[in-house]
């Protein structure tokens, strides 16, 4: 199908579709601004809206490659239309989402929305008979076509839609409470699921800090209790000098008897006294915390190897021997 005819601007002409399944769609119109167009069943209709020409392409619903063309001449100018319809936002333009009312004035007593050439960017409606409301759907242009009542002539509004506008997201930041009197540091921490992993890191720190903080109060018992034999001894005869040194290497830590397997993750009062023997000895820098870490395990590789003893990093036979003989 090709149907070739001219239409003067601001006039219309309805051509009947035959032939294939008996239902058809626009496909396209090359050029909106020209002429524009609708379908209500069999029927096309052309409305011209400026001088040039178009072609608006129909195809057959049930199989898209089965089409026909109208070629659609305009003649004369849009100035009667122009005169006609008046818009009071000439090429109105919203965000996705957004809506728009534009209204329309001229010598037509109201106005109707003829066709839309693409639906999928903007929709109209006519709010009332001089107002058509639109609204963004997709980010592109459009054009729609209004008419005024009577047939006194149709003008295309040219409408463009932009993307939404970004929202910025906001990072929660973990409020961390540092430990004052309690015996056992509290840290707050933010409720954001992308802080789990620091939270349960958090935890972890609290329940070794928890188990420093007993062992030391351990030893503390440990020391009270060997003051007080060195008291009692005092008062029954026993040297006081063997006593003193006995309470101060205990307290010290640096001496001791070494019984146990130490190694990376252990966590005792021998640790601790390992710590204080190594870092007496010049071999630990760090921090007393009964803790058998890396810093503690690269001290007795140097202890080991200082005393020719395999450097394995743990405290096994040879390195206890070594320790318990105060070397």
């Amino acid at each position: 199908m090709r149907t070739i005819f001219s239409l003067a601007a601001g006039n219309s002409q309805s051509v009947v579709i035959s032939g294939g399944n008996g239902t058809y769609q626009i496909s396209s119109i090359s050029n909106p601004s020209v002429v524009s167009a609708g379908m209500s069943g069999s029927n096309i209709t052309a409305a011209a809206t400026a001088a040039g020409s178009a072609t608006i392409t129909v195809c057959d619903t049930s199989n898209t490659n089965t089409c026909g063309t109208l070629s659609v001449t305009v003649t004369g100018s849009s100035s009667t239309s122009s005169q006609v319809i008046v818009f009071s936002v000439t090429n109105p333009t919203l965000a996705v989402g957004q809506s728009l009312n534009v209204n329309i004035s001229g010598s037509a007593p109201s106005y109707f929305i003829f066709s839309n050439a693409n639906a999928g960017v903007a929709q109209g409606n006519m709010a009332t008979g001089n107002t058509i409301s639109l609204s963004g759907v997709s980010a592109g242009t459009d054009s729609i076509s209004i008419c005024a009542t009577g047939g006194a002539g149709c003008l295309p509004l040219s409408v463009t839609v932009t993307g939404p506008v970004s929202t910025p997201v906001v990072a929660t930041t973990p409020a961390v409470t540092q430990p004052t009197t309690s015996t056992t540091p509290t840290v707050s921490v933010g409720t954001s699921v992308a802080n789990t992993a620091l939270l349960a890191e958090i935890q972890t720190l609290q329940t070794a800090v928890t188990q420093v903080l007993t062992q030391i109060q351990s030893i503390q018992t440990q020391i009270n209790q060997l003051e007080a034999q060195v008291n009692a001894g005092s008062g029954s005869g026993i040297s006081t000098n063997v006593s003193a040194s006995t309470a101060t290497n205990v307290s010290s830590g640096t001496s001791g008897n070494f019984t146990e397997l130490l190694t990376v993750g252990s966590q005792d009062a021998q640790v601790t006294a390992l710590q204080n023997k190594l870092a007496t000895l010049g071999f630990f820098s760090g921090s007393i915390t009964g803790y058998y870490g890396t810093l503690t395990q690269e001290a007795v590789i140097k202890y080991q190897t200082a005393h020719g003893i395999s450097a394995t990093g743990s405290v096994g036979p040879s390195t206890r021997a070594a320790l318990n003989a105060g070397e």
